[in-house]
């Protein structure tokens, strides 16, 4: 009688455990094809491991398992911390019982063949496709002073990488080491006192990643930098280690794509948004942020890498609240051959000739601290194409904008070489006038700006950027 009671609640157990993971794997979406559909279309073997081990489970040790799972297999971990170094040669997802219980921490010294100390390795022998998924776990260093490294993705273009709901916690520099993945998704996970998330001033290069939902804590270094053709961040909090975060979001969209970072909240940083284009096509959306006291809260760069020099803006800065700070908007359209730029709905106030968190240029430079003569503007043009390279017309659109309370000027242009705000139409020695792009716009409102509205005040600015 003792045993068929055994034997039951064992089977009800694993039938618990089926639906909690069918449920968690449905349940979850992204903006195209879900991973999960590929778990969820071979009907995926489930294996058990907690630190009892059998009977328990099916194992004690997480690499056991791994070992022992066949190619797109979930692997429940139950509640303890497994230490361990782990190697994944195969498409899995790892699922933990919560960030709170289930904990994976590197082995104290470890060392790979190639001298480095990664919690998790990715390899792909047979050179073939990975579907890697991690979920509700919590990695971290086994002591505060040991940085190890966590994910060493050793398979460029090769692998798609979820990570859902875990938590990175200290000394983990970067979370992914790769030089590229297919896809990433990142969402409602916990980075805290991060330096890198990818590979040190490198960034890494996806063809299409969404992160979404996460909180990224004491940051320093530059948190989030990708590279890719289809880049979306939505509803993520950055808050930067004062003085040390180098850049909170930075994109750089390839040829043909499209960006969006949509309410997202970033504060503390040399840069708290940053996007350059090395396509000539590409479009970006900013809506619906929240940026506080960085250096530059906004810096858009376009052409930034492009041999000819030249990019099409598609540009749209929409109803994003920017407090504090450097500078609040700087585009950078030196590099513009036609196209649409569109500023709408911002509310843009309390710049400072003194930044909290250091001069964002200096940090690239190694030295930190100084002041850039370009802090306490609420909105910075840079422009230097003439009028014989402009490829085709260039609209700037600035609309219902609210910039006030800034200790520089409330819009300024500033040219190029020369890098002067607004003391000419003309650079110095030469007799080419540079390119006045058509600026139009409607019900803005420029107050209480400390050196002027709008620079230099002789401009032909629009009816509608003048006080009626």
């Amino acid at each position: 009688m003792q045993g068929n009671k055994r034997q039951i609640s064992e089977l009800v157990i694993q039938a618990a455990i089926l639906i909690f993971v069918m449920v968690g794997l449905t349940g979850w979406s992204t903006t195209s094809t879900p991973f999960s559909q590929a778990f969820l279309q071979q009907e995926p073997l489930i294996i058990t491991v907690c630190p009892q081990g059998p009977p328990a489970c099916q194992f004690s040790k997480i690499q056991e398992a791994i070992n022992a799972a066949a190619d797109g297999a979930i692997i429940m971990i139950g509640p303890g911390i497994y230490t361990e170094n782990i190697t994944i040669t195969k498409s899995l997802t790892l699922q933990g019982s919560s960030t709170s219980v289930t904990i994976l921490q590197s082995v104290p010294g470890f060392q790979d063949a190639q001298g480095k100390n990664p919690l998790v390795t990715v390899q792909s022998p047979q050179g073939r496709e990975i579907l890697l998924r991690l979920r509700q776990l919590l990695m971290r260093s086994p002591h505060p002073d040991n940085q190890i490294v966590g994910l060493n993705i050793e398979i460029p273009k090769k692998v798609s990488l979820t990570l859902e709901q875990t938590s990175w916690d200290g000394r983990i520099s970067p979370v992914i080491l790769a030089s590229s993945l297919r896809r990433l998704e990142v969402r409602d996970s916990l980075f805290r006192q991060i330096g890198y998330l990818f590979a040190k001033g490198e960034g890494l290069q996806v063809e299409e990643a969404l992160v979404e939902g996460n909180r990224f804590l004491e940051s320093s270094g530059a948190t989030l930098f990708l590279g890719g053709k289809h880049l979306q961040a939505s509803n993520n909090t950055v808050i930067g280690e004062r003085g040390f975060c180098r850049s909170g979001i930075i994109f750089l969209i390839e040829e043909g794509g499209r960006a969006e970072l949509v309410g997202n909240s970033v504060s503390l940083c040399g840069v708290g948004m940053a996007v350059g284009q090395s396509g000539r096509e590409a479009s970006l959306l900013v809506q619906k942020n929240w940026l506080f006291a960085n250096s530059y809260n906004i810096f858009i760069h376009y052409g930034l890498l492009l041999p000819e020099g030249l990019a099409r803006l598609d540009l749209r800065i929409e109803d994003n609240l920017i407090i504090g700070g450097g500078v609040g908007v700087e585009m950078h359209l030196s590099s513009a051959e036609g196209g649409n730029v569109s500023l709408r709905r911002n509310q843009i106030v309390w710049q400072r000739r003194e930044s909290l968190t250091g001069d964002f240029y200096s940090w690239f430079a190694g030295v930190r601290g100084s002041r850039s003569p370009f802090y306490g503007n609420g909105i910075l043009l840079s422009w230097s194409l003439r009028r014989e390279e402009l490829q085709g017309p260039v609209k700037i659109e600035i609309n219902e904008n609210q910039i006030e309370d800034n200790e520089g000027w409330g819009m300024a242009i500033k040219l190029e070489p020369e890098l002067n705000l607004c003391n000419s139409l003309k650079a110095e020695g030469e007799e080419k006038i540079f390119t006045d792009p058509e600026i139009i716009g409607i019900g803005n409102e420029f107050r209480n700006n400390l050196m002027g509205d709008l620079c230099p005040p002789d401009y032909p600015w629009p009816p509608g950027f003048r006080k009626p």
